[in-house]
């Protein structure tokens, strides 16, 4: 995320603070050096430079996008980037094809390009909304039942966060890749059907309304459907978001 999407009342304070800082390296660096002394040619560069750090710096700051740093590619996500194209019969293309969201000026977002966009913590805030509703499910019992006994609250977000993050451009968080989610699946094979995944997708459409970007939302859609197509050919159902 960018710290210039903060809230501005955030921005002003965090601007501040960092130009008080530098205010302050300054002002020691100068009495550090001849206190009471004329200023050289020399010093009144490099206060000059100061001042210039200290104006600009936090500027430049505020508009890094820090994701840059952490976005590459999980255990999953080229596996995955080429199905999609394939399956969806993209024309590929620089846009398509990077992990930076913010380099896709295209009306379509593609899954490995939501870390870049949402980050962990929004991410995690989805996932944590969508379990919090299955976990207390009161329409159905096999359904709600079938995830209590795999694990509690902390892990099923823990685990579903991570393959999410890998999958979607956040880093390699997910050992095992495919070959695990679908050792769980197995394991929950006994709601893997048309209900079963009518009642995963009620839960997921409730989540993704904490989503406010309709760019961000449809791509999440995009990202769910193509999972359930391929868990549909395997376990025999058709269900869409």
């Amino acid at each position: 995320m960018k710290i210039s999407s903060f809230e501005p009342h955030t921005r002003i304070l965090f601007l501040n603070s960092l130009r008080l800082l530098f205010a302050i390296l300054s002002a020691i660096s100068l009495v550090i050096r001849k206190p009471f002394v004329h200023i050289s040619d020399v010093e009144s560069f490099i206060v000059k430079f100061i001042f210039v750090t200290v104006t600009v710096l936090p500027t430049i700051i505020l508009n890094i996008n820090f994701l840059n740093i952490l976005m590459s590619y999980g255990f999953t996500t080229k596996i995955l980037q080429d199905e999609f194209i394939k399956l969806n019969n993209i024309k590929v293309s620089p846009e398509v094809i990077t992990l930076n969201g913010h380099e896709n000026n295209s009306d379509r977002l593609y899954f490995w390009q939501l870390f870049s966009i949402l980050g962990e913590d929004k991410i995690t805030d989805i996932i944590t909304k969508f379990y919090d509703d299955v976990l207390s499910d009161n329409q159905d019992d096999l359904f709600r039942e079938t995830f209590k006994n795999s694990g509690t609250l902390e892990h099923h977000v823990k685990k579903q966060a991570n393959f999410w993050i890998d999958a979607t451009g956040g880093g390699k968080r997910y050992p095992g890749g495919e070959a695990r989610l679908e050792l769980h699946h197995d394991n929950a094979k006994i709601i893997m059907n048309y209900k079963g995944a009518s009642r995963w997708l009620h839960h997921m459409k409730n989540a993704l309304a904490l989503s406010s970007d309709p760019r961000t939302t449809q791509c999440i859609i995009d990202f769910i459907n193509f999972f359930m197509h391929k868990y549909g050919k395997v376990y025999n159902f058709k269900a869409r978001l």
